[in-house]
């Protein structure tokens, strides 16, 4: 981590599936799919053949339930045999915003076992995203002190990112950064 004039900066490892709050978004992501690929089911089943009966509608539950569940399914698989269980994440917090560059975590040991963010060294950055977020977006924090992550809403309360902390020095310094300039 650099500490400095300019603000913070550190990298970080964040397991993909095995962070409880990663997994807690695609859960309630394969929950929404699930009931919405349901009830649009039994709304074709409604308007087609004879219309809707318990069976037809149970068999709209259990083939959108296959739906959500391959969902699951490739996240999962994705998560552990494609990323390792881990990607890296740049933060930085200074006076512009909260900028965030995640890449995948090429050459980072660990990360199948991990459930927390952990501390990783500079990686070399063959594809990335990266995302800066003005002081003016934000309108709340959400900070989660067990797994050392800080999700920044705007202000209709949905989720702008989530800055992911590798130990609990830097995580106490993200937040009282980002909840003096916030």
């Amino acid at each position: 981590m650099q500490d400095d004039s300019k603000g913070l900066r550190w990298y970080v490892g964040v397991p993909v599936v095995t962070n409880p709050v990663i997994a807690l978004d695609i859960v309630l992501a394969a929950i929404i799919v699930w009931l919405g690929a349901a009830i649009f089911i039994a709304l074709g089943q409604q308007f087609i053949g004879s219309g809707l009966t318990f069976a037809s509608f149970m068999g709209s539950l259990a083939l959108a339930g296959y739906l959500a569940a391959g969902i699951l399914a490739v996240f999962v698989l994705a998560g552990f045999f494609a990323l390792g269980n881990k990607y890296v994440a740049l933060c930085r917090i200074d006076d512009r915003g909260v900028y965030v560059e995640t890449m995948r975590g090429r050459g980072v040991r660990g990360g199948y076992f991990h459930t927390k963010p952990f501390p990783v060294g500079p990686v070399e950055r063959s594809k990335s995203a990266s995302r800066l977020i003005p002081w003016t977006d934000i309108a709340s924090i959400q900070p989660i002190p067990g797994m050392r992550t800080i999700i920044l809403k705007n202000a209709r309360g949905g989720t702008i990112t989530k800055i992911y902390c590798p130990n609990e020095r830097i995580y106490e310094d993200a937040t009282a950064a980002v909840l003096d300039r916030g």
